[in-house]
């Protein structure tokens, strides 16, 4: 039979290919253009972006995924393309029209499409002729420029109109209910000419509305700069027993200092023995204070429940990135009761099966930028929980089962990923409604 294959590269792709039984390849779906268009118009004129699987069924239909588009394109025999199911795990159903006529300084205001999206009107100095005036909100797009981030929701917006305008358009988008990270840094940049331009002309930060100007329409995207990193810092793990002839020390309190001078009296990490005489202390260290991050010697003081000194320990040796468990019996020599390294780590959700939410849990052994990103069986993108530079440690996110624009996804599995230090880690969960 046939060959059906997606062609997703961007110097001659997005189309769907065609090889028959004699090997002549056609044309079959997408003019090899990065949009959305052409619903009701021969598959060979739509834009299709980035197709991924193609299906065909025993009716001869062809069904495609256009990936970043967040469709699913069904194209009836040599017929025209239809969507089978918009916006799916993103987006709105269907992109918000409004029929826009001829004339000057003509306002528009499109609807808004989400619940964490915001309303946006815009004034087109001069239309010569009326058309049609839509937003698609994506959760795919081009990469911010560098040195810039979208907010927790990670949202594109797809501007597009049938008019036939001229002059500048002034926009105003509502940002209630996002985040969008430091608000007072918000910026309105505009994608054209493969360029992103900051177009930016107001922010009010009283009503939650930001302006810019354009001539032209794609995609826009509220940026804000990414936060500056924080000094470097190293995780080593202490776990402490403290024992008295041989009893548990119960309400005893251990603090640690770095053993410098300068530095030992500074009992910066500390913790409190439970009933079993244990506890478990963190230790984190900057660059900017010791070079060699969290290794060296420590000084280890225990006090009880008031004050009073029991026992002292010098030159206790901690290393950044390994857990250690020492004994400390009042009165006796320290004993290292085992090691071991620490690792980059992303366990399992909590629960799962989940509905509605559920928590992700992972560890840092040191500081760096980190990502922890949901996806749906087809590898698309649904929400970003995490993208910043963190300290090293213990961490713990929950996801409420939305997406990106602030909706509920459908039952199914999803894979969360975590990115990190050079290192990566991909688990499963199951949403069951």
């Amino acid at each position: 039979g046939n060959i059906f294959v997606a062609e997703n590269y961007e110097s001659r792709g997005n189309r769907i290919r065609k090889i028959d039984v004699n090997g002549t390849i056609t044309t079959v779906a997408g003019n090899g253009t990065t949009h959305y268009t052409g619903d009701g118009k021969p598959a060979t004129d739509a834009s299709l972006w980035t197709p991924r699987d193609v299906f065909v069924d025993k009716n001869g239909d062809l069904y495609i995924t256009d990936a970043s588009n967040q469709r699913i394109r069904k194209v009836e025999g040599v017929g025209a393309p239809t969507t089978l199911n918009p916006g799916i795990y993103a987006g709105p159903t269907v992109p918000e029209l409004v029929t826009v006529a001829a004339g000057s300084n003509v306002e528009v205001s499109l609807p808004d499409p989400g619940d964490e999206t915001p309303a946006i009107s815009m004034t087109f100095s001069n239309i010569s002729n009326g058309g049609v005036t839509s937003v698609t909100p994506v959760i795919t797009g081009p990469p911010p420029p560098e040195g810039l981030r979208l907010g927790e929701q990670t949202v594109y917006y797809d501007l597009n109109t049938t008019a036939s305008f001229s002059g500048p358009v002034d926009l105003c988008f509502n940002y209630t209910g996002m985040d969008v990270g430091n608000e007072a840094d918000l910026k309105l940049y505009h994608f054209s000419n493969d360029t992103w331009t900051d177009i930016t002309t107001s922010l009010d930060t009283q009503t939650n509305i930001i302006c810019g100007q354009a001539t032209s329409f794609s995609f826009f995207a509220l940026l804000t700069p990414l936060p500056k990193p924080p000094t470097p810092r190293h995780l080593a793990i202490v776990k402490a027993t403290i024992t008295q002839g041989g009893t548990p020390v119960v309400g005893a309190k251990i603090a640690f200092s770095r053993f410098l001078s300068g530095l030992s009296d500074a009992y910066l990490w500390e913790g409190t023995t439970d009933a079993e005489g244990k506890a478990r202390i963190e230790i984190l260290i900057e660059d900017v204070l010791i070079q060699r991050g969290a290794s060296g010697y420590y000084r280890a003081r225990i006090t009880n429940a008031t004050g009073s000194v029991l026992d002292t320990y010098n030159s206790v040796p901690i290393t950044g990135a390994e857990e250690v468990a020492f004994t400390f019996p009042i009165g006796e020599g320290l004993i290292i009761e085992s090691t071991s390294k620490i690792d980059f780590g992303l366990s399992a959700n909590v629960p799962n099966p989940f509905n509605p939410s559920t928590t992700i849990a992972y560890q840092l052994p040191e500081s760096g930028h980190v990502s922890l990103v949901i996806y749906n069986m087809l590898g698309q993108q649904v929400r970003t929980l995490v993208s910043d530079f963190q300290p090293a440690g213990q961490y713990r996110v929950v996801w409420n089962g939305k997406d990106a624009l602030g909706h509920s996804v459908a039952s199914g599995v999803y894979f969360y990923r975590l990115v990190g230090g050079g290192q990566v880690q991909t688990k499963r969960m199951l949403l069951l409604k």
